[in-house]
């Protein structure tokens, strides 16, 4: 798509040539989109940038079409895609598609939302980019950016001009992978995948417009590339190296947002059930139990003394032969001890 599209640019070009090139291209795209395992895709024609219902539309389709390819499924939220056989370079309102991806597995995916829509791009290796990386992490890594990341990068690529510049054109990335294969010693193919970085860089300022910001970037990137390619400041840290570390501490400090907001959740959920709890044993020490009734006593006022069966007051009154009728004065009520007096003592008798 870009050859044909420089192919353009250089004003003399033959049409056959440049059909031979939108074959070409075709070919490819069909070949990968065949030989493809882990997703699916949908083009979808459009006019303009997509709206939410026309995304949700869109998703809800690629469900009935691909229902093995929905555990996570990513919509270019810009519908700048153009397809090889509908392509003309020469008219300004060529026919645009939405690019509607879908996964096999989430984690093959869950990059895409986060990656295209940051400027620094998330960091993709271990979490540790402050130290310098193991040889383990270094296989990790390459594995991770030349198996998972940067096909799929390549492939919304493919059929889109303005890729943006550096969010979701895979520069950064791409850089990083060369810096993994440095340092695993692979030269050859780290410097095949610098001079296809440089190539890009190039040809970028062709392919969009680009901002003030993203010029002095574009030209740190290319000064960097070229210095790394010729064997220039090795000692120098790069500017994706540094880049690489805006985007760990982002996510870093949106993971702690993310824990105190779940954590402060949490602390007011678990404060209100105490509440609720110490309210309900308050009501509870307010209502008399039941079967047990609380009259309040009035000092002076005689109280009413419970009705008595007169039947049972006979049989209480029977004296039982096991009993002492009179029982010792200590075992005597208080009230019964009062009444009861002892005699006087005798006079002394005393001889006439």
């Amino acid at each position: 798509m870009i050859a044909d599209y420089v192919y353009w640019l250089s004003g003399d070009a033959k049409p056959h040539i440049s059909k031979l090139i939108k074959l070409y291209w075709q070919g490819l795209l069909e070949e990968a989109i065949t030989k493809e395992e882990n997703f699916s895709v949908l083009y979808t024609p459009c006019c303009g940038n997509p709206t939410r219902d026309t995304t949700l539309q869109t998703e809800e389709t690629f469900r009935k079409l691909h229902p093995a390819f929905t555990a996570y499924i990513f919509t270019d939220p810009h519908a700048v895609h153009v397809m090889p056989q509908t392509t003309d370079w020469s008219k300004s309102s060529s026919q645009s598609y939405i690019l509607t991806l879908g996964f096999r597995r989430s984690q093959d995916g869950d990059f895409l939302d986060k990656l295209l829509q940051r400027k620094c791009p998330a960091f993709t290796g271990p979490w540790a980019p402050f130290m310098l990386p193991t040889r383990e992490h270094l296989h990790q890594m390459c594995e991770t950016l030349g198996r998972r990341i940067l096909p799929i990068l390549d492939f919304i690529k493919c059929t889109k001009l303005a890729a943006g510049f550096p969010a979701g054109s895979g520069l950064i990335e791409r850089l990083q992978y060369a810096d993994c294969l440095h340092g695993l010693r692979r030269v050859k193919e780290h410097t095949e995948v610098l001079q296809h970085t440089l190539t890009e860089l190039v040809v970028a300022p062709y392919l969009q417009e680009i901002r003030l910001a993203d010029a002095s970037l574009l030209q740190a990137l290319m000064a960097d590339t070229m210095d790394t390619l010729g064997g220039k400041r090795p000692d120098q840290e790069r500017v994706w190296n540094a880049m690489q570390k805006v985007g760990l501490i982002e996510d870093m400090l949106y993971q702690w947002e993310k824990t105190y907001v779940k954590n402060k959740a949490l602390r007011a959920a678990r404060k209100q059930g105490r509440e609720g709890k110490k309210s309900k044993e308050r009501i509870a020490l307010r209502v008399p139990r039941k079967g047990l009734s609380v009259k309040p006593v009035l000092q002076g006022v005689p109280q009413a003394q419970p009705e008595t069966d007169p039947s049972s007051s006979e049989l209480n009154s029977v004296s039982s032969p096991y009993t002492t009728p009179n029982p010792p004065s200590a075992l005597r009520s208080p009230d019964t001890a009062t009444h009861l007096q002892r005699e006087p003592p005798a006079a002394p008798i005393t001889p006439h």
